[in-house]
């Protein structure tokens, strides 16, 4: 079983990937990496509520992104056209969410919140 401190290292290796490059899969594992923190947390550490609501907040940020990212597959699937209105707003969607995820990664990662995060919990970087 992974410690929570590796958890939260997963967890900031895929913030930073995010942060500089928001695609699907990315994005994806980003919030893979989320729920698996948060559970850690939870199991091994349960007093740390403010800490899940810390890293659940990236999950929320990220999950306006995948959720696009799914209703494009969807459209995809039912042969779309990139060009049909409903594809192009939906792309102009998508982006304003990733840039609005990248933008509070980077918050997150300045102000080196994994490094507090294990500091919290008692193990350091």
């Amino acid at each position: 079983m992974k410690s929570v401190a590796s958890l939260i290292d997963a967890l900031e290796a895929q913030m930073q990937k995010v942060a500089e490059l928001p695609g699907v899969d990315a994005v994806h594992d980003l919030r893979v990496s989320v729920r698996r923190a948060a559970e850690g947390l939870r199991i091994f550490t349960p007093e740390a509520r403010k800490l899940r609501n810390e890293i659940r907040a990236i999950r929320e940020h990220a999950a306006n992104v995948r959720d696009r990212d799914v209703t494009r597959q969807l459209l995809r699937r039912h042969r779309l056209p990139a060009t049909d209105p409903a594809c192009v707003y939906l792309q102009g969607q998508r982006d304003l969410a990733a840039s609005q995820l990248r933008q509070f990664l980077a918050l997150q990662l300045g102000d080196d919140r994994p490094a507090r995060w294990r500091r919290w919990i008692g193990e350091d970087a």
